[in-house]
């Protein structure tokens, strides 16, 4: 039996389509965000409707539409966890408060669920994918169509 639920919020902002998630531990409510874009409000209500507090955010890269809630999920939430790769921080100087960096094959855990931390460099040099019992949060890792050299500057059609 899991021991989580997932919650996918599509969200949209400048003409981008992101996709959020909510990792929910079943047995002691605390709960993950997995890269914040945006649509703050949309997020909170929904945190709100759920009567969770976020504990933890995993961060699969520092792009903007990735990251950009994470201060004001920070203000409501003091006490989130912030997790990037180490890799990550140190190329594209990302820094956060609450920031936990993290390494290859790293585990964490959100209440009673374990998460495995997985480096993939290729969207950046230091993407990171997190690995539950039967899901994978893999953020940008891979691309319909297109793709993004290791510095994640220039978009190449295949």
């Amino acid at each position: 039996m899991l021991t989580y639920e997932v919650y996918q919020l599509k969200v949209q902002q400048f003409g981008f389509i992101n996709y959020i998630y909510l990792i929910i531990d079943k047995y002691t409510k605390k709960t993950a965000i997995v890269d914040p874009s945006w649509n703050t409000v949309t997020v909170f209500n929904l945190l709100d409707k759920l009567k969770v507090e976020v504990d933890a955010i995993l961060l699969t890269h520092s792009h903007i539409d990735h990251v950009y809630m994470t201060d004001a999920l920070l203000q409501r939430y003091q006490n989130a966890k912030v997790y990037m790769s180490d890799v990550e921080c140190s190329y594209y100087n990302f820094f956060s408060r609450n920031l936990i960096r993290l390494h290859d094959m790293n585990m964490i855990r959100i209440g009673e669920t374990n998460v495995t931390c997985i480096l993939t460099p290729g969207h950046t040099k230091g993407s990171m994918c997190y690995l539950l019992e039967e899901s994978l949060f893999t953020g940008d890792t891979s691309f319909f169509r297109r793709v993004w050299d290791v510095q994640g500057t220039r978009c190449k059609c295949l």
